[in-house]
């Protein structure tokens, strides 16, 4: 059974529905969902397909619905059309033949295979960087695919608007949809490809059939015809067994050599124009094989990579996995008004499934001589069991603390507890970016900022503070307790 596929629009949808629900009272969510898991069919649906149906039936009021698959799709379109006509129209300049001088066939040829090498390369360290300081951001930026929203701008704005909200989820939640959008990136770069060798191919094939050709090979280096002949003999060799006519002879390589000096003469005098367009087949395998045949490889590659990389973020999501436990594990309700472990309910500012319980394990850590006193209940933690950041330690103290957590940090999710009242200062985003690199980019980290007693001021600069790190799995709380 065929897996389904995710669209940018189930991405944005879901994301979007999961961070709004924070805005919800748990006991609608509650309703909503159970009112939806009553109509499932199928107990051992799909994840991914119970995630997108969900989205579907929470959004199925929403009037502004995404429409970025068509947009998109739109895109690829004129992405496609555009490099067709980029091939067809270099065709004709690469094969241009007036009769004075035959078609020097190493240029066009060396640009389609030097074409290939740099591209195809460029691809590869793409695909091997993952640093944001590597070639990974300005491969992506100058790639074809790149200029999709400029294209789609110059058709109608609402077009680029849609592009545009995929650009600030992206902006947003880089590690989330990073995967998502380089081979999305790619698989359109790949189609780029596809049509101007398509368009090169077919520019070519007009020439020979409405045109009489005339081809030769030139060089001031000195290449004798052997080399040139082994040469075209490697670059044909795959086609050998099933077109030996691809392949050209070391007659014909040897009698086609032309200088312009010579008064414009082949070596062979007696050559005839029927030898000298005997090249044909030569060529348009070249085109098709060394070109045209990658693009689709690489496109067939990209588009698998796309639809897995897409099907693993939906499931990733900062609240999926929760939502699909609250779906697929029936309610009890026992009267009781009151939720069992009410201390434990630590609504997130922006998803209410980052709420700990006592069932998971927790790394308690306090920053600047934070008390954390109200959170070794909520975390079933022992009082005073908890690592201490920034205060009085120095900055290389609080390093080393952080790089000799990879033992604690197995199977515990960090919860650092801070002063509500204190801005967040640089020390302290540079040491969460740093533990960040110590446990999995999907592992929750949770900060908690606490007020003193009395005080109503928000922490909303935390959470601000915390958007800045493009990271959805680090999350702030909205603390009920206080600090003495």
């Amino acid at each position: 059974m065929p897996k389904p596929s995710v669209s940018m629009d189930d991405l944005l949808g879901l994301s979007q529905t999961l961070e709004s629900d924070a805005e919800l009272p748990l006991a609608e969510i509650q309703e909503r969902d159970t009112g939806f898991r009553n109509q499932i069919t199928d107990p051992e649906m799909d994840p991914v397909e119970l995630l997108i149906t969900w989205e579907a039936h929470a959004r199925s009021d929403a009037p502004n619905r995404s429409t970025l698959k068509r947009s998109l799709g739109l895109g690829l379109l004129l992405t496609f059309v555009m490099s067709f006509i980029a091939g067809i129209t270099s065709g004709m300049g690469l094969f241009h033949y007036d009769g004075t001088h035959p078609i020097n066939l190493l240029p066009p040829l060396a640009t389609v295979l030097l074409i290939q090498v740099v591209s195809i390369g460029l691809l590869i360290i793409l695909l091997l960087s993952r640093s944001k300081d590597s070639p990974h951001a300005f491969l992506v930026e100058t790639s074809p695919g790149r200029w999709l929203p400029q294209l789609l701008g110059m058709l109608s704005p609402a077009y680029a608007r849609d592009l545009q909200s995929w650009k600030s989820a992206l902006a947003r939640h880089s590690i989330l949809f990073g995967r998502v959008h380089r081979w999305t990136v790619i698989k359109a770069s790949q189609l780029a490809g596809i049509a101007f060798f398509l368009g090169l191919s077919l520019s070519f094939l007009r020439l020979v059939i409405f045109t009489d050709l005339s081809f030769s090979w030139s060089t001031t280096l000195d290449l004798s015809s052997d080399r040139i002949h082994q040469a075209t003999s490697v670059l044909a060799a795959p086609a050998e067994p099933l077109f030996p006519s691809v392949s050209p002879s070391r007659e014909l390589v040897a009698s086609t050599r032309y200088f312009r000096a010579d008064q414009g003469n082949f070596v062979a005098q007696d050559t005839t124009p029927i030898e000298t367009g005997s090249w044909w087949p030569f060529v348009i395998f070249t085109l098709l094989f060394y070109g045209l045949l990658p693009r689709l490889i690489l496109y067939g590659i990209a588009s698998n990579r796309l639809a897995a990389c897409s099907r693993e973020t939906l499931v990733s999501l900062p609240g999926a996995s929760e939502l699909l436990t609250r779906l697929r594990k029936p309610v009890v309700d026992t009267g009781n008004p009151f939720p069992k472990n009410t201390t434990s309910q630590l609504k997130d500012s922006r998803n209410h499934a980052a709420t700990p319980s006592t069932d998971q394990s927790h790394l308690l850590i306090t920053w600047n001589e934070a008390i954390p006193t109200v959170l070794y209940g909520m975390l079933n933690i022992t009082e005073g069991k908890h690592l201490k950041l920034g205060g009085t330690q120095s900055w290389q103290q609080d390093l080393d603390t952080i790089r000799g957590l990879s033992g604690k940090l197995a199977d515990a999710n960090p919860v650092i507890a801070v002063k509500a009242w204190e801005p967040p200062v640089g020390d302290f985003m540079d040491l969460i970016r740093e533990l960040r690199t110590k446990i999995p980019k999907d592992r929750m980290i949770l900060v908690a900022p606490l007020k003193r007693q009395g005080d109503d001021g928000s922490s909303l600069v935390w959470a601000r503070a915390v958007e800045t790190l493009h990271d959805p799995y680090i999350r702030i709380l909205n603390m009920e307790g206080e600090q003495s």
